[in-house]
Formats: C-alpha cells, sequence, structure tokens
C-alpha cells in the first residue's frame, strides 16, 4: 500500500515537469525544417545551369508514360516532314 502512495506521489510530481505541447517528451529532429527547404542558416535557392536544367527535364520527359505517345506522334510529324532524312537523324531529334 505505502508503495503505491509512494508511486502516485512520484507520478503526480512528474506531471508538474511535463511540457503539456509535447506531453510523451519526444525531442525534435536537428534536421526538421530542413527537408522543407530551410537550412541551418536560413532559406537557400538553387539556380541551375540553364542547359543542365533543360536536358534532365528532358530526360524526364523520355523516361515518362505520358509522354511517349505525344513524342511518337512528335517523330511521325517530323518523319512526314523530312521524309529525305535517314533514321539516325530522326533518332538524335
Amino acid at each position: 500500500m505505502v508503495q503505491g502512495y509512494c508511486t502516485k506521489e512520484a507520478v503526480e510530481w512528474g506531471l508538474n515537469y511535463i511540457d503539456p505541447t509535447n506531453p510523451i517528451s519526444v525531442p525534435k529532429s536537428r534536421h526538421e525544417g530542413r527537408l522543407a527547404g530551410q537550412g541551418t542558416i536560413g532559406k537557400k535557392s538553387m539556380n541551375p545551369d540553364p542547359d543542365l536544367f533543360q536536358k534532365a527535364h528532358f530526360l524526364i520527359l523520355q523516361h515518362s508514360i505520358e509522354a511517349s505517345e505525344y513524342m511518337e506522334e512528335h517523330k511521325n510529324i517530323l518523319y512526314e516532314q523530312n521524309l529525305e532524312r535517314d533514321a539516325s537523324w530522326l533518332a538524335n531529334m
């Protein structure tokens, strides 16, 4: 009975020191905010090289399933408009 009373008193005493906004006392990650674009000093911006940006954009479009039918349609139009060109020219387009 005495042990139960001591446990109850210890728990009540400890509850006075728990932060009510963080009741389970889980520490915040030191990486919090960085995933939202904020670094340790502040918000960081990235200005990629325009040529590299265009290459990356083109690569993503090449691998996109949604864009594949439009790419095929575009290749067919190019082929019809440039019948004198060979297949290697069309592949480089």
